[in-house]
Order: C-alpha cells, then structure tokens, then sequence
C-alpha cells in the first residue's frame, strides 16, 4: 500500500551503502566486519580489513564476536574523537603465523593510555551495565585457546594484538614485544 511504500522511501534514506568485503572464509568474522564497515561508513571512518577468518574456524561463534566485535568497537569510539580526516581510520589484520593466529587491529586515538596494572589498557568508559570490560573479555576468550593478548599506545596509535596457539592443542603463546618473536608453550 501506499503508507509501505512511504515508510521504505524514508528508511532507504538513512541507509549508508557500505563497502562489501571479500570473504574472510569465517561466516562469523564476516558478519562481525560488515557491522562494523556499515557503522563506520556512516561515522566517515575508513575500515580497511586483510582478515584470514578460516584459520580461526576451531575457535567457539561468541570467542570470535567478542574479539573481533569489542576490538573494533573499541576502535571505532576511539576513532569517533579524531577530527582529522586523514587518521579516521581502523586497520584490522589477522593471518597465521608460524603456528599462531594473529590478530591486529590497530586505530589513531586522542589522549593517552593508561596501564591497568594487568598489562591492559585502563577503560575510558565508567564500569558497570558492560561498560569497561571489552578488553578484559577479550583477554579472557584469548586465554580459553592459551592466547595472549597486548596493547601498544604510543605517539597517538593504538595496537591491539590478540596471538592464538593454533593446531588443536591448548599451549600458551608468549609474545616478545623487543624482537616481535612468538613463542609456544604446551
């Protein structure tokens, strides 16, 4: 009817086409980036993605939204608070490495980190009703594959790196941060 027709005109308005990625070969990965790509083309923030998703397939559905989501979601606020052009964008990376999953997602922000003790970034956000936990939960899905996960801040660029034992076996990986070397503890 016609009322169908007005409401569609009105809501096609506010829809901001987004720009398709290739595949990663992980449908949940896939989904978590179009998200992501369709928030970001409507805050004027590039999301630019070289993400291998088929590497991670061994890992539980809610494990990878909660690092793939909360890395970029993280960014992404971060990055809503940076008026150059220029720096208003969100690299995410993720690909096998020797016998490790490593995934970085790294973004501009303002201000400085602040270490929370745990070798994590303090919160910006006030804790409780979900707020301020993001990093700590993906610390926690990481350690469920004996990952590791660090962050870097440093001259206005923050780096998120989450490193994932792969193979079946649960190891720990340790990432040494002066020569860039993982290493694989079973």
């Amino acid at each position: 009817s016609e009322k169908i027709r007005e409401y569609i005109t009105s809501i096609a308005g506010d829809v901001i086409p987004c720009e398709m990625f290739p595949s990663t070969g992980n449908e949940v990965i896939d989904s978590v980036l179009a998200r992501s790509g369709s928030q970001c083309a409507r805050l004027g923030i590039r999301l630019i993605p070289s993400v291998n998703g088929g590497i991670f397939d061994f890992m539980e559905p809610k494990d990878l939204l909660v690092i793939f989501g909360n890395g970029l979601d993280n960014a992404r606020e971060a990055v809503e608070r940076i008026q150059d052009e220029d720096k208003r964008e969100i690299v995410v990376r993720a690909d096998r490495r020797r016998t490790f999953g490593v995934i970085r997602i790294e973004n501009h922000f303002a201000g400085q980190i602040v270490p929370d003790g745990e070798g994590m970034a303090k919160s910006t956000k006030k804790e409780g009703r979900g707020h301020g936990y993001g990093l700590k939960n993906i610390r926690s899905a990481a350690g469920k594959y004996g990952g590791e996960v660090t962050v870097e801040g440093e001259r206005g660029r923050f780096v998120l790196t989450v490193v994932i034992p792969l193979g079946g076996e649960v190891c720990s990986c340790k990432l040494n941060k002066k020569n860039d070397q993982l290493r694989k503890e079973c």
